[in-house]
């Protein structure tokens, strides 16, 4: 599941004070199916001594410069800012670090009287009272030069005590935990976690994000090697780090205090890099030379530009060059080149070149290749010659290369084994440890031991086919020999974009041949063939639409990426299409390769309105839950990678169909502005729906179930109220039963065998179906941590789930149980995926819906600014393909 696709950049509804006094389902006891397994987690006790008095104070410190009329600067906050660029973050936060050692030194006897924990921001723990700290707070100075060369005129700290839970004990742990959320008091805990990282945070060779992530400059220090960190290329290199997070815990006999010790892989920029070495090196990964002379429109700049956006720049000249706190940009995009951009100065125009040679006395050396813009100001153009990468940038997914990418994953997949050694060793380094003498001082101690706790293995289902009920294999798999319900396909095309190595006709003949030994009949299709691509899917498209075709398959070149097009066309004249690449055809031809043939029939077979398989009781006394025909499973799941007014894409799927075992879906644009919010009416739209079109069926739905993807566990209150009576509001009068889940893959707990048996991640990865839902769980949310597929790479993250609001007393075992069940009905390929299939398909339809509106903004279209206009035309309601699986 993709991480970008959550709700928790929307803005649901102002606070109200009710959402978070509406009581979450109080907690049920855990489940009791399948066979009981130890597993091993990354989890570390911590033992701490009752009584200990905790105090939170406020810290702003503030920088001031001398201006030359004598007067002071406005104040430069060290404590306040953006928290969204890398590097300006990371220099703010070291100069707050730093003055706060300076305090310590410069006025002892503030902090002699016990130990204190600073967050490198704005808040600050103590176990004693800071006298002089009410009303206004304490003033205290801080010598200039103790914290940087820029020279200001006086820096200034003031510490003042919290509004709220100023005082506050480790004998108070148990106040963050409350079925109401707004009740529950986290002071506590903050502190122990800005406690726990603190001698992490204070090391030299040590860089801290989000104040619990800490990534090492050395690997080596902590007795990894290079392979574990590995360079990208050029100019981007893998970290290595951890990140360290207390909670309390459901523990075994009573509420525990841990601390979840992750390991943290992440691709960073190469530090002070020359931009144009950097150009250099990505020209390099595409087997480009960067040209003495080129424009922003060359391909070459179009390439670069989207690899680079969003990228912290610094100026190699003028005031404090050559420092942190050097003039700092982000790449927005290219300008023009020095050589031709202009611009007036002093009432005349003169280009970028001129400028800088005849006012700054700069000569450039590269005056014909484009200049940088500031995303802040696209007037503001740079030579590129004259900026340098700031420090300490993690890189983005898009500033990769497909090849980088490829490296950074096999850089982050190691196996089980392998993952809780290098965690263990990095956690002992970071003193995430019974050495951690700080701790110690404050009365606690880290257990060494990683957590061991109870596991169960559930049962999966049976799977019927064509030819009758097969068992499954690894508890996950399953073969599968014969369509329980294949397609009707009359008239189809097969659109041959050509590649002269591949033999197509060839290719459609084993396909049929599998097609027909599956149970579907193919008949013979026509072939269109084109030799070059001209431009021209919608002619493509619109003329197999008026000839009566039902369905298109593509077989395209590989370096064309026609995919967007011909969904997007796909929609727009209402025919079902697939597309396979030449390369994978001939692939498959090459190899015989019967899987592969397999995959493709199981989609093709899907987008005619077929069925694969269903899902039987494995033994007489099972059930299966998932598929009874009172329940409605909807998934929902939101996608926010769309440019434009503050748009979302709500991508939706149930079984809406006759048959429960099958699942449809779709998408919905959601405005998300301070003006006008349109998430909540919207999800009413999708409940709405699904009833409308079950009832239509005459299916009497009885029990709602809604799964929710990327829902914060802070933001459980608002789904417990503004979700859940939008999701009423759309039962239109029916007394229907409720249960809302919320799934998470964003978390650091993970979960692994006791013993390491084979080599492989299929071998050394916990098994399929295991359930974790006590010890290392919420003590007042009902919890579970559900691993449904086999991991095939790296070690697995099991998803959590997290029982937000129920009015039907279910119980966990039935509700893990339908959880596991609902991750057989994919559909597509032979084995259980990693989340229940209405969830996995909304982040399908989500997705898709993004990728819509990119390409109609692509073409022009007059409707893309306007959300009404949107749901009209660019949804998949009211089309015929609507009632087939459109994003197998």
């Amino acid at each position: 599941m993709s991480l970008p696709k959550n709700f928790q950049s929307m803005k649901i509804s102002e606070k109200r004070p009710k959402n978070g006094m509406r009581p979450l389902p109080s907690k049920r006891p855990g489940g009791k199916a399948g066979k009981l397994k130890k597993v091993v987690t990354n989890v570390r006790i911590l033992k701490i001594k009752n009584s200990v008095p905790i105090f939170k104070y406020d810290v702003s410190t503030e920088m001031k410069y001398a201006l030359q009329n004598g007067e002071l600067s406005n104040p430069k906050s060290l404590t306040k800012g953006s928290m969204t660029k890398d590097s300006s973050v990371q220099r703010r936060k070291q100069l707050a670090l730093a003055a706060m050692e300076s305090a310590r030194r410069n006025h002892s006897n503030v902090f002699s009287q016990g130990n204190a924990f600073y967050d490198g921001q704005a808040s600050l723990y103590t176990d004693f009272k800071i006298p002089g700290t009410e009303g206004e707070g304490l003033s205290l100075s801080i010598p200039p030069e103790d914290i940087t060369n820029t020279n200001p005129a006086e820096i200034r700290m003031v510490i003042k005590k919290t509004a709220e839970t100023f005082q506050a004990s480790t004998s108070d742990l148990g106040k963050a935990l409350n079925v109401c959320p707004a009740l529950s008091d986290f002071t506590t805990i903050e502190a122990l976690n800005v406690a726990v990282s603190n001698y992490a945070t204070s090391k030299d060779d040590v860089i801290t994000y989000d104040g619990s992530i800490h990534y090492l400059y050395q690997p080596k220090n902590a007795g990894l090697s290079e392979k574990d960190a590995p360079a990208l290329s050029e100019d981007k290199q893998m970290a290595v780090g951890m990140a360290g997070i207390v909670g309390v815990y459901e523990g075994t006999d009573k509420p525990m205090v841990a601390v979840v010790v992750e390991l943290k892989k992440s691709a960073f920029h190469s530090d002070h890099q020359p931009l144009y070495e950097k150009l250099k090196s990505t020209a390099k990964e595409y087997k480009r030379n960067v040209p003495n002379k080129f424009e922003p429109n060359d391909p070459l700049a179009r390439l670069v530009e989207n690899l680079f956006k969003g990228l912290e720049l610094q100026k190699t000249y003028g005031r404090n060059a050559g420092t942190p706190d050097a003039k700092s940009i982000v790449f927005g995009g290219f300008g023009q080149s020095a050589a031709s951009a202009t611009f007036e100065h002093e009432g005349r125009p003169i280009t970028v070149q001129q400028y800088f040679q005849s006012v700054l006395g700069i000569k450039l050396q590269t005056p014909h290749i484009p200049t940088v813009y500031d995303s802040r100001d696209r007037r503001c153009l740079l030579p590129l010659e004259l900026l340098i990468v700031s420090e300490n940038q993690r890189v983005k997914t898009e500033q990769q290369t497909k090849e980088q990418q490829k490296k950074s994953i096999k850089a982050t997949a190691i196996l089980p084994e392998q993952r809780l050694k290098q965690t263990e060793k990095i956690a002992n380094y970071l003193k995430f440890s019974s050495q951690n003498e700080d701790l110690k001082s404050l009365g606690i101690e880290v257990e060494d031991d990683f957590l061991k706790v109870p596991a169960r293995i559930l049962e999966g289902p049976n799977i019927k086919d064509g030819k009758g009920v097969g068992p499954l294999k690894d508890n996950c798999k399953w073969d599968l020999k014969c369509l329980i319900a294949p397609a009707r396909i009359v008239k189809w095309t097969v659109i041959v974009i050509m590649s002269p190595n591949l033999n197509y006709q060839e290719y459609i003949l084993r396909l049929s041949r599998k097609a027909s030994q599956m149970g579907l009949r193919l008949p013979n299709p026509v072939f269109k063939v084109l030799m070059r691509y001209e431009n021209d899917i919608e002619v493509l498209i619109r003329n197999e639409k008026n000839n009566g075709t039902e369905f298109v398959l593509f077989i395209a070149r590989d370096d064309l990426n026609l995919h967007p097009w011909i969904k997007y066309f796909e929609l727009k004249h209402d025919i079902a299409t697939q597309e396979i690449k030449c390369g994978r055809a001939a692939q498959t031809i090459e190899r015989n390769d019967s899987i592969t043939l397999q995959n493709v029939i199981l989609k093709l077979n899907l987008k005619n309105g077929g069925l694969n398989y269903e899902l039987t009781p494995k033994n007489p006394t099972s059930k299966i839950f998932a598929t009874d025909q009172s329940r409605l499973f909807v998934g929902i799941e939101m996608s926010h990678g769309v440019r434009g007014k503050g748009f979302s894409v709500l991508g939706w799927s149930a079984n809406i169909k006759q048959n429960p075992s099958e699942y449809l879906g779709g998408h919905y644009y959601v405005k998300n502005t301070q003006e006008e919010n349109t998430l909540l009416p919207t999800i009413r739209r999708v409940i709405e729906r699904c009833l409308e079109t079950c009832a239509k069926l005459q299916r009497k739905i009885g029990h709602v179930f809604v799964y929710l993807n990327g829902v914060s566990e802070g933001q459980y209150a608002d789904v417990n109220v503004d979700y859940v009576e939008a999701i009423r509001s759309g039962f239109g009068g029916l007394h229907l039963k409720v249960t809302v889940v919320a799934v998470s893959s964003i978390h650091n707990v993970r979960l692994y065998q006791e013993e390491f048996k084979g080599k492989n991640a299929s071998e050394t990865n916990i098994w399929p179906g295991s359930v974790v839902d006590s010890c290392i769980v919420s003590p007042v949310i009902n919890e579970f941590f559900l691993q449904s597929h086999l991991a095939f790479q790296g070690t697995a993250n099991t998803p959590k789930y997290a029982l937000v609001n129920d009015d039907s007393g279910i119980p966990m075992d039935i509700l893990e149980i339908i959880t596991h069940q609902l991750t057989f009905l994919h559909q597509i390929g032979c084995s259980a995926i990693s989340v229940p299939v209405p969830l996995y398909m909304a982040g399908e339809c989500a997705t898709r819906g993004a990728d819509l509106l990119a390409t109609a903004r692509t073409n022009n279209e007059d409707y893309v600014e306007d959300i009404e206009l949107l749901n009209t035309n660019l949804v998949y309601d009211g089309k015929k393909i609507a009632s087939v699986r459109i994003n197998a």
